[in-house]
């Protein structure tokens, strides 16, 4: 009788670890997963004014801020790179382009 007991002890803690295991591997996954988005979040809203990934401690020597105030008193802040700035939005593949010259 008492060797049953122990059996079934035995199995009940064996169960108990089990589960206990599962659960802490489903909550190390998502704890990955959450650091994860939460770390491309950020590197998204960096990337969104103009940081390059490594570059954070570069970005007001690369690029320009050019400061706009509207009639209305709102102040536009352009803060992206030159290569931004005069990049071309269209492939060549998807368009052609023309050289503008400004006639006086």
């Amino acid at each position: 009788m008492a060797l049953l007991l122990y059996t079934l002890l035995f199995l009940f803690i064996y169960l108990i670890g089990r589960v206990a295991w599962k659960f802490y591997s489903i909550y190390r996954k998502l704890h990955n997963a959450t650091k994860q988005f939460r770390d491309f979040g950020a590197q998204q809203n960096r990337s969104a004014y103009g940081y390059q990934s490594g570059q954070e401690h570069n970005y007001r020597s690369n690029s320009t801020n050019n400061r706009t105030t509207t009639q209305t008193g709102d102040v536009i802040e352009d803060r992206r790179t030159e290569d931004k700035i005069n990049r071309k939005i269209f492939t060549q593949e998807e368009g052609e382009y023309v050289d503008f010259e400004e006639v006086k």
